[in-house]
């Protein structure tokens, strides 16, 4: 008697095995410190100075479920999610597209292709696209085969996605849209509940997440946020940069221009919300030349390395298995990727990956009936294309585990906060996945960032104690910062116009990746001209 293993079990043991495997080989490092800040502020280290499920990147309700989650030898909860969804997805994609008619030989070639980046250089964005896309395949096993299970799976993946990062949920669902089984949605009551009972989870995430992040304490945070996006995040610096009569208005010099579009939010004389909104509203909207170059680099970022693979083998797939319902998601994959570049949002690949990953799996989902010929080549450029990846892939991460090693050496210990400024520190290598320097996951970091005045953050605490940056930096003791030369150069031209001071500044640590210094104003030495010494 043969025995027959259950699809859920092989994709479960594939899925799992393939993280495991990875994490035994490698040392995964998130892709941006958007990931550590929110482990940061989900366990009470860094640059929060206590615990809280307000992640603000990620709904309130994934802020609790990882801080439910135990710390294991040293990895905590938020590493823990991350790498649980990885493999929830990963038997997610084996067991849905077994469903549908896909053999797991191919289904080895699409995870290896698929998930193996982000296994190594985890990022929540591309975990909400990825679960999003095994929501659309739950949709489509159940539009063949009526499977509750399925359609279960499905909206509690969509809800996950959601909670993840909403906006990639959107944006995913949305180029799925042609290829949704609609006729479902019209004609069969429980998916009728299960669509509703679905929006229903996520409108009160939503609702919920809103409550959290109000009240006094969320004020200003909020104001100030929506303020100096538009120089941080947009072209604002550049344009305000180009009318020099709206800054001599407004008593802001080319340096404090500098200052703010680089994260420099603390002092109010330059970052307050009130007066950046009059400035916005002075300098109108973005030029027709400035959106045509953003939409030009949105295009143009899905040749880079990191998206190649994918896109070469989405173009293949679709050429194979031309369906109009599939060429309707690839046209408004597209029109996504203008409307990015129209708002001034190009180029975010960990946007792009999980819409490539979408545009692979449908037309692999939607023909179940392909010919023997056409599922062999699928097969043979599957596993081309997973071979090129990987090799690549590898690649980055053996780089990536020296220089976590070398930022892992390091060790420095302070009882005061360290001001971190820009790209100065290295976030994902000092904290990864799996292992931080104890000495690290020590220092409390004041962080000029988007979490500056939220109010967990240490920096925030550190304002309302009268420790802010500027007061220390009056002070005979000074500042401990990491920033680069660059930033350095204009917070001494900050002492200068707004202090009346000279910065001078003296290292204290010094490492192969990093460097902290001691830097103060002299308040008794004006310098007109500013600068650092």
């Amino acid at each position: 008697m043969k025995l027959k293993i259950h699809p859920l079990i092989v994709g479960l043991t594939f899925a799992s095995t393939f993280v495991v495997l990875l994490c035994i080989l490698f040392n995964p490092r998130w892709e941006t410190n958007d990931d550590v800040a929110m482990s940061m502020v989900a366990h009470g280290y860094g640059l929060a100075a206590y615990g809280t499920p307000n992640l603000l990147f990620s709904n309130v309700l994934w802020g609790y479920l990882v801080r439910a989650l135990p710390t294991v030898h040293g990895v905590l909860g938020y590493s823990l999610a991350t790498l649980g969804t990885i493999a929830l997805v990963g038997t997610a994609f084996v067991y849905f597209l077994y469903r549908l008619g896909a053999s797991y030989l191919t289904s080895a070639f699409l995870i290896v292709l698929l998930l193996f980046r982000p296994v190594l250089f985890p990022q929540f964005t591309i975990n909400a696209g990825l679960l999003a896309c095994a929501a659309v395949l739950g949709l489509l096993v159940y539009a063949r085969n009526q499977s509750s299970l399925c359609l279960a799976a499905s909206c509690a993946f969509a809800f996950l996605s959601y909670l993840v990062r909403s906006w990639e949920f959107a944006l995913v669902m949305g180029v799925a849209l042609p290829c949704l089984p609609w006729a479902l949605f019209q004609k069969e009551r429980r998916v009728q509940l299960a669509l509703t009972l679905t929006i229903c989870a996520i409108l009160a995430a939503w609702f919920f997440g809103n409550w959290s992040t109000s009240g006094p304490d969320w004020n200003y945070f909020w104001q100030l946020n929506a303020a100096r996006a538009p120089f941080t995040d947009f072209d604002a610096k550049a344009r305000l940069l180009a009318q020099p009569d709206i800054m001599a208005r407004h008593n802001l010099s080319k340096n404090d221009v500098e200052l703010l579009s680089g994260w420099f939010v603390i002092d109010r004389q330059i970052a307050n919300p009130e007066q950046l909104q009059s400035i916005l509203s002075e300098l109108g909207p973005s030029g027709v030349s400035a959106q045509f170059e953003s939409v030009r680099t949105a295009i143009s970022s899905l040749a880079e390395p990191q998206l190649f693979p994918l896109l070469a083998v989405a173009i293949v797939l679709l050429t194979l298995k031309l369906r109009r319902r599939v060429i309707l998601s690839w046209l408004l994959f597209l029109c996504g990727l203008v409307a990015m570049g129209l708002v001034g949002r190009p180029g975010l690949l960990r946007v792009y990956f999980p819409l490539l990953v979408l545009l692979i799996l449908l037309p692999i989902a939607l023909d179940s009936a392909a010919s023997s010929l056409k599922r062999v080549v699928i097969v043979i450029v599957l596993a081309g294309a997973s071979l090129i990846s990987a090799s690549t892939i590898i690649a980055e991460a053996r780089i990536s585990d020296r220089m976590l090693a070398d930022v892992q050496a390091s060790h420095y210990r302070t009882s005061d906060s360290i001001v971190v400024w820009g790209d100065s520190f290295p976030f994902e290598h000092a904290f990864p996945l799996l292992f931080t320097n104890p000495d690290l996951r020590g220092l409390r970091i004041y962080g000029l960032g988007v979490f500056t005045f939220a109010p967990f953050a240490v920096a925030r605490a550190e304002e309302a104690e009268g420790r802010g940056l500027v007061t220390r930096l009056k002070s005979a003791d000074g500042i401990m910062i990491s920033a680069r030369d660059g930033s350095l150069t204009l917070l001494g031209t900050y002492c200068a116009e707004h202090l009346r001071a000279e910065m001078a500044t003296a290292i204290v640590f010094e490492s192969k990746r990093w460097t902290v210094r001691n830097a103060r104003c002299d308040i008794q030495t004006a310098v007109p001209s500013g600068g650092y010494r």
